[in-house]
């Protein structure tokens, strides 16, 4: 995307933004077109800065902020999962959102839980 000229640029925005809308209409809706491409263009930023740079893979990681509202910037464990130097791209996102999923089913549990079922 670095060498990528400003035409090209524009309509990787211009795609990426008719993406958010088409799959996230409700996070979308409540936000003006200025707003949604400042994301866009602040993620493309992002992305680059962590050695994503497919068009497919920004947008991947755009998705993920949006679903999972990860911390920019990104703490070091994932960071480091973005920058490793002997995995594909594909291999680093599908990682990285893996780090999401696998906390999502976990329930937090305290000694009061555990003792009210108590038999």
């Amino acid at each position: 995307m670095e060498a990528m000229g400003k035409a090209m640029m524009e309509r990787f925005v211009t795609i990426t933004l008719d993406f958010i809308k088409m799959n996230f209409p409700e996070w979308s809706r409540n936000q003006t077109d200025d707003v949604l491409t400042v994301f866009v263009r602040t993620m493309i930023t992002f992305s680059q800065e962590h050695g994503i740079r497919q068009e497919i893979g920004i947008q991947k990681l755009i998705a993920y902020k949006i679903l999972f509202h990860y911390d920019i910037p990104l703490s070091p464990q994932l960071a480091s999962i973005l920058t490793k130097a002997d995995m594909t791209e594909e291999s680093k996102l599908e990682y990285f959102l893996r780090q999401f999923e696998d906390l999502s089913p976990l329930i937090k549990l305290t000694l009061e839980d555990v003792l009210d079922k108590w038999p």
